[in-house]
């Protein structure tokens, strides 16, 4: 069982980094488009710790995996 709790956590981990990972590229690549380089701190802020909270996600899962 924790097997498979490990790779729904995995799985859920992964898809956060993704879309965080996009949804910050698509953000910060309109920004540049319009020339407005101040506002690239607010996409950061906002995106590197969405990022962590996905990456720990996928740690616990890969640990859950690994440990059965």
């Amino acid at each position: 069982m924790t097997c498979f709790v490990g790779l729904i956590l995995v799985v859920i981990g992964t898809l956060w980094l993704v879309l965080t990972g996009l949804c910050s590229a698509a953000f910060a690549i309109g920004l540049l488009g319009e020339g407005n380089l101040n506002d690239i701190g607010v996409v950061m802020t906002i995106g590197i710790p969405s990022a962590l909270i996905g990456g720990i996600i996928c740690a616990i899962g890969r640990w859950l995996r690994s440990k059965s």
